[in-house]
Protein backbone atom coordinates (compact mmCIF):
# COMPACT_ATOMS: atom_id res chain seq x y z
CA UNK A 1 0.00 0.00 0.00
CA UNK A 2 0.70 3.32 -0.90
CA UNK A 3 2.59 4.93 2.65
CA UNK A 4 0.08 8.20 1.83
CA UNK A 5 -3.37 5.92 1.81
CA UNK A 6 -4.02 4.75 5.29
CA UNK A 7 -6.76 2.45 6.40
CA UNK A 8 -8.24 2.78 9.91
CA UNK A 9 -11.00 0.67 11.54
CA UNK A 10 -14.07 2.70 12.88
CA UNK A 11 -14.08 1.87 16.38
CA UNK A 12 -17.57 1.06 17.56
CA UNK A 13 -17.94 0.36 14.74
CA UNK A 14 -21.98 -1.46 14.77
CA UNK A 15 -23.06 1.75 17.12
CA UNK A 16 -22.01 3.99 15.10
CA UNK A 17 -23.71 2.98 11.73
CA UNK A 18 -26.74 1.82 13.22
CA UNK A 19 -26.87 5.16 14.74
CA UNK A 20 -25.94 7.24 11.93
CA UNK A 21 -28.51 5.15 10.39
CA UNK A 22 -31.34 5.43 12.15
CA UNK A 23 -30.98 9.81 12.02
CA UNK A 24 -30.10 10.22 8.43
CA UNK A 25 -32.89 9.79 6.23
CA UNK A 26 -31.22 7.75 2.92
CA UNK A 27 -34.84 7.39 1.07
CA UNK A 28 -35.72 10.75 -0.17
CA UNK A 29 -32.59 11.56 -1.84
CA UNK A 30 -28.99 10.37 -3.43
CA UNK A 31 -27.09 11.65 -1.62
CA UNK A 32 -26.63 13.86 1.65
CA UNK A 33 -24.72 16.96 0.92
CA UNK A 34 -23.26 19.14 3.49
CA UNK A 35 -20.49 21.88 3.85
CA UNK A 36 -18.84 21.67 7.24
CA UNK A 37 -17.94 25.00 9.02
CA UNK A 38 -14.76 24.52 11.06
CA UNK A 39 -15.20 27.64 13.37
CA UNK A 40 -18.96 27.36 14.13
CA UNK A 41 -18.42 23.36 14.38
CA UNK A 42 -22.14 23.41 12.37
CA UNK A 43 -23.22 21.66 8.82
CA UNK A 44 -24.38 24.27 6.34
CA UNK A 45 -28.39 24.09 6.71
CA UNK A 46 -28.74 25.36 3.81
CA UNK A 47 -26.65 22.62 2.04
CA UNK A 48 -27.93 19.53 4.20
CA UNK A 49 -31.28 18.80 4.29
CA UNK A 50 -30.62 17.14 7.84
CA UNK A 51 -33.28 19.46 9.63
CA UNK A 52 -33.09 19.08 13.36
CA UNK A 53 -30.46 16.23 13.11
CA UNK A 54 -27.82 18.06 11.97
CA UNK A 55 -25.94 17.91 15.81
CA UNK A 56 -26.40 14.36 15.90
CA UNK A 57 -24.55 14.14 12.11
CA UNK A 58 -21.70 15.96 13.00
CA UNK A 59 -21.56 14.08 16.32
CA UNK A 60 -21.48 10.68 14.57
CA UNK A 61 -19.40 11.39 11.78
CA UNK A 62 -16.50 12.87 13.95
CA UNK A 63 -16.78 10.04 16.88
CA UNK A 64 -16.20 7.63 13.44
CA UNK A 65 -13.15 9.65 12.13
CA UNK A 66 -11.89 11.84 14.78
CA UNK A 67 -9.36 8.96 15.85
CA UNK A 68 -8.05 7.93 12.55
CA UNK A 69 -7.60 11.59 11.23
CA UNK A 70 -5.45 12.05 14.61
CA UNK A 71 -3.19 8.77 13.91
CA UNK A 72 -2.91 9.88 10.33
CA UNK A 73 -1.76 13.02 11.22
CA UNK A 74 0.73 12.38 13.73
CA UNK A 75 2.53 10.25 11.37
CA UNK A 76 3.20 12.90 9.24
CA UNK A 77 3.62 15.29 12.06
CA UNK A 78 0.65 17.64 11.30
CA UNK A 79 -0.92 19.83 14.15
CA UNK A 80 -3.99 20.79 12.83
CA UNK A 81 -6.89 19.86 10.84
CA UNK A 82 -10.06 21.60 9.09
CA UNK A 83 -12.68 19.30 8.02
CA UNK A 84 -14.73 20.73 4.36
CA UNK A 85 -17.43 18.74 3.02
CA UNK A 86 -19.09 15.52 4.29
CA UNK A 87 -21.58 13.79 2.53
CA UNK A 88 -23.73 10.02 2.41
CA UNK A 89 -24.01 8.46 -1.09
CA UNK A 90 -26.14 5.55 -1.47
CA UNK A 91 -25.91 3.03 -3.91
CA UNK A 92 -27.92 0.65 -5.36
CA UNK A 93 -26.68 -2.58 -7.51
CA UNK A 94 -25.54 -1.47 -10.56
CA UNK A 95 -24.32 2.18 -9.35
CA UNK A 96 -21.64 3.62 -9.63
CA UNK A 97 -18.82 6.73 -9.76
CA UNK A 98 -16.31 7.11 -12.43
CA UNK A 99 -12.29 7.88 -11.44
CA UNK A 100 -12.26 11.25 -9.99
CA UNK A 101 -9.85 13.71 -7.65
CA UNK A 102 -10.94 15.74 -5.11
CA UNK A 103 -10.05 19.79 -5.56
CA UNK A 104 -10.52 22.37 -2.94
CA UNK A 105 -8.87 20.26 -0.14
CA UNK A 106 -5.56 18.70 0.50
CA UNK A 107 -6.85 15.51 2.03
CA UNK A 108 -10.11 13.31 1.09
CA UNK A 109 -11.89 10.46 3.11
CA UNK A 110 -14.16 7.43 2.55
CA UNK A 111 -16.02 5.60 5.48
CA UNK A 112 -17.74 2.28 4.34
CA UNK A 113 -20.88 1.84 6.23
CA UNK A 114 -22.53 -0.80 4.39
CA UNK A 115 -21.08 -3.00 2.02
CA UNK A 116 -23.60 -6.05 1.08
CA UNK A 117 -20.78 -7.13 -1.02
CA UNK A 118 -17.16 -7.72 -0.07
CA UNK A 119 -16.40 -6.67 -3.82
CA UNK A 120 -17.86 -3.44 -3.94
CA UNK A 121 -15.18 -0.93 -2.43
CA UNK A 122 -13.80 1.87 -3.23
CA UNK A 123 -11.20 1.31 -6.03
CA UNK A 124 -7.58 3.17 -6.10
CA UNK A 125 -6.69 2.53 -9.72
CA UNK A 126 -2.69 2.41 -9.00
CA UNK A 127 -3.23 0.82 -5.61
CA UNK A 128 -5.08 -2.43 -7.17
CA UNK A 129 -4.90 -4.47 -3.75
CA UNK A 130 -6.25 -2.11 -1.56
CA UNK A 131 -9.49 -3.49 -0.15
CA UNK A 132 -11.01 -1.64 2.22
CA UNK A 133 -14.09 -3.39 4.54
CA UNK A 134 -17.32 -2.19 5.84
CA UNK A 135 -16.52 -0.17 8.98
CA UNK A 136 -13.35 0.90 7.81
CA UNK A 137 -12.26 4.32 6.77
CA UNK A 138 -9.46 5.48 4.21
CA UNK A 139 -7.21 8.42 4.01
CA UNK A 140 -5.68 9.71 1.45
CA UNK A 141 -4.55 13.06 -0.55
CA UNK A 142 -7.55 14.54 -2.78
CA UNK A 143 -5.62 14.02 -5.47
CA UNK A 144 -5.27 10.52 -5.46
CA UNK A 145 -7.51 8.87 -7.82
CA UNK A 146 -10.44 6.80 -6.75
CA UNK A 147 -13.86 5.32 -8.35
CA UNK A 148 -16.91 3.01 -7.15
CA UNK A 149 -17.01 0.42 -9.88
CA UNK A 150 -20.37 -0.84 -10.75
CA UNK A 151 -21.71 -2.03 -7.54
CA UNK A 152 -23.23 -5.88 -6.72
CA UNK A 153 -25.37 -4.98 -3.66
CA UNK A 154 -26.14 -1.87 -1.74
CA UNK A 155 -23.12 0.30 -0.43
CA UNK A 156 -23.71 3.50 1.66
CA UNK A 157 -20.48 5.66 2.07
CA UNK A 158 -19.65 8.74 4.57
CA UNK A 159 -17.18 10.40 1.93
CA UNK A 160 -15.48 14.01 3.29
CA UNK A 161 -12.99 16.46 2.35
CA UNK A 162 -10.42 17.95 4.78
CA UNK A 163 -7.26 20.12 5.39
CA UNK A 164 -4.43 18.87 7.45
CA UNK A 165 -1.83 21.54 8.12
CA UNK A 166 2.07 21.40 9.60
CA UNK A 167 4.71 22.99 11.15
CA UNK A 168 7.57 23.31 8.77
CA UNK A 169 10.06 24.29 11.38
CA UNK A 170 10.14 20.68 12.34
CA UNK A 171 10.68 19.56 8.72
CA UNK A 172 13.82 17.51 7.93
CA UNK A 173 16.45 20.50 6.63
CA UNK A 174 18.84 17.61 5.19
CA UNK A 175 15.48 16.74 2.41
CA UNK A 176 16.05 20.70 1.50
CA UNK A 177 18.43 21.50 -1.56
CA UNK A 178 18.72 24.93 -2.41
CA UNK A 179 20.01 26.09 -6.03
CA UNK A 180 23.60 25.86 -5.83
CA UNK A 181 23.58 22.07 -4.53
CA UNK A 182 23.93 23.04 -0.70
CA UNK A 183 21.30 22.14 2.37
CA UNK A 184 19.67 24.73 3.41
Amino acid sequence: MYEHVKVYPVKDFERLRSEFLDNVDLKDGYYLYSDYDSYSGKFDKQTNNLGNKDDKYKELFMEMVSEPISNYCRQWNCGSVTMGTVWTHKYTRGGYYQHHTHTFANMGGVIHLVLEDEDDYTHFPDNPDLKIKEGEVVLFPSMHPHACMPVKGNKIVLSFNWDMHGDMTDYDKSRVKIENGENA
